[in-house]
């Protein structure tokens, strides 16, 4: 699986959340940001616990599946070294460059799950993130 670029990733995790109920779209908008919201507090998202390499999976294809809904809104360009193998990596290395400003998705990720649903709902993340996008490729 760690041949698959973002793009495939991305799709691969749609169809895998959406076979377990959500319904994932790259149609930025309330209806998606509601579903991811649920998404990372679901049981099918939180595998195993948080040494559980299925955990640690799941964050990448998220990441890749934010970046890409992102990339397709926006047109960025993907940078940086994925893996789903080694995905602290992730963190630091992968992105979406959008003229110049950098997206990284796990950090979206991460920023939702450390601070909970009422103080940091993907909704306010993903405007503050657009917003940025817009000025930079304006």
């Amino acid at each position: 699986m760690s041949e698959l670029c973002r793009e495939d990733i991305a799709d691969l995790f749609q169809y895998e959340m959406n076979a377990k109920g959500f319904n994932l779209t790259y149609k930025l908008g309330y209806q998606l940001y509601a579903h991811l919201d649920d998404l990372v507090e679901s049981k099918e998202y939180n595998l195993g616990g948080s040494r559980d390499p299925r955990k640690w999976q799941n964050e990448a294809k998220f990441s890749a599946f934010l970046g890409e809904a992102l990339r397709k809104a926006f047109g960025g360009i993907w940078e940086g070294d994925f893996s789903l193998e080694k995905t602290g990596g992730n963190y630091y290395t992968s992105c979406v460059s959008f003229n110049g400003y950098k997206v990284f998705p796990s950090h979206i990720i991460a920023h939702r799950i450390s601070n909970g649903r009422e103080d940091a709902p993907f909704e306010d993340l993903f405007d503050e993130v657009i917003s940025k996008i817009k000025s930079a490729t304006e």
